[in-house]
């Protein structure tokens, strides 16, 4: 059967078509092969040094004179003067005197008491004389052995009425003194309880005292922060004169003893007082845990900012802590999860470490172990970790295949 021209068109550009396909897809050019270069963040790194931390305890308390208590009458008698300074908040020097009671009573039984030792030495002598006298007869065998016994005894009676009327005498003396009421130390008046014109017997308190010289605050110290304290407060309240101090009713200052940085808010934010840490009190709270410790802070009366440590305020204290060597300070924002921190190795590239942290403050940490000298630490880690991803190094240092010259600062 022979085909019409007409039925081989189709066939012959549908062949055609084919042919031009497989020919312009035999001489497209191939694309040339591309090199896609991994993503590197650019982050900061820090070569770490070992060096000594010294750590800073924070804590809280209420501010407390150092001596505070009653100043009470010893003497019976009317209260016939009081010094302006026996006022809420006046100040006074030790040895001054505040208030004085009625002497005349007093002075009359310092009278009386001298009228007794004189009749009671006049007694003694004439018992002596006889004594005397007994003992010359019984040499002579003029007088008997009970008799001058007598004579003995009478005169160890008088002489014993001497001691007894010169210590009442004494007493007569030491009460009429007493009734100048003089302030045992520097200080200031919190509450006057007598007026003048009253009547007070022995004890009767006439007014509420402090020292002035110096000033304690009571912090409590966290389970986790009582290793950090200094060794040298207990050897101080232990040497001789810490124990002559504390034998006073004072606290035992060392030599150089750890600081103490105080600050009020309620005083303004200039007001700052640095005292000491004198003595820890070696018992865990029942309630809270924790251990309390007293800082001392001499002259109170003024701050660096000009403005006076008041006593009963809150205030917020730093103590100097114990400090440890051979330890490496890192930012703690540079610390991950589980105490991990990126380090950035010989070819820069960035590797977890596990390392053992010290301790922790606001800004920094410092790590015992799991670093070495000269290492570079990541203190800016990147959002999405992968171990062993190149990174860029702010300061300008090219690291993995990056380019040098495309470094910047970090946006």
């Amino acid at each position: 059967m022979k085909l019409e021209p007409k039925a081989l068109a189709p066939l012959l550009a549908l062949v055609v078509g084919l042919l031009c396909t497989t020919a312009l897809v035999l001489v497209q050019p191939k694309p040339e092969p591309r090199v896609v270069s991994e993503a590197q963040p650019l982050v900061r790194v820090l070569t770490v040094q070992p060096g000594t931390a010294q750590p800073w305890i924070e804590a809280a308390g209420t501010v407390s004179p150092s001596l505070e208590g009653d100043l009470v009458a010893e003497v019976a008698g009317r209260v016939v003067w009081m010094s302006p300074k026996l006022e809420a908040g006046a100040r006074f020097e030790a040895g001054e005197v505040l208030l004085k009671i009625e002497p005349r009573d007093h002075a009359v039984a310092v009278e009386r008491a001298a009228a007794a030792l004189e009749r009671a030495e006049s007694q003694l002598g004439l018992a002596r004389a006889s004594l005397e006298r007994s003992g010359a007869l019984r040499t002579r065998g003029a007088s008997s052995a009970a008799r001058y016994e007598e004579a003995e005894s009478n005169a160890r009676i008088a002489a014993a009425n001497v001691r007894d009327a010169g210590a009442q005498h004494t007493q007569a003396e030491l009460d009429l003194s007493r009734t100048e009421v003089k302030a045992p130390f520097s200080g200031r008046v919190h509450t006057r309880v007598v007026d003048a014109g009253a009547f007070v017997g022995r004890g009767t308190p006439l007014a509420r005292i402090f020292s002035a010289e110096a000033a304690e605050v009571r912090l409590p110290i966290a389970a986790d922060d009582i290793a950090f304290l200094p060794e040298s407060v207990e050897e101080a309240t232990r040497s001789p004169e810490g124990q002559a101090l504390t034998a006073l009713g004072l606290p035992a200052l060392p030599e150089r003893g750890p600081q103490v940085i105080l600050r009020s808010a309620s005083q303004g934010a200039d007001a700052e007082w640095v005292g000491q840490l004198v003595r820890t009190e070696g018992v865990l709270d029942d309630k809270t845990r924790m251990l309390h410790v007293v800082a001392r802070i001499s002259n109170p009366g003024s701050s660096d900012g000009g403005a006076p440590l008041t006593m009963g305020a809150y205030v917020e204290a730093r103590i100097e802590g114990r400090p440890h060597e051979n330890t490496f300070e890192v930012p703690r924002s540079a610390l991950r999860p589980g105490n991990e921190l990126l380090i950035l190795d010989a070819d820069s590239r960035l590797r977890r470490r596990v390392v053992t942290v010290l301790r922790s403050e606001r800004d920094v940490a410092w790590v015992s172990s799991g670093l070495e000298a000269g290492e570079r630490v990541c203190t800016t880690p990147p959002p999405v970790f992968v171990e062993g991803m190149a990174v860029r190094v702010a300061d300008g240092e090219a690291s993995g295949d990056g380019d040098a010259s495309k470094d910047g600062n970090p946006s």
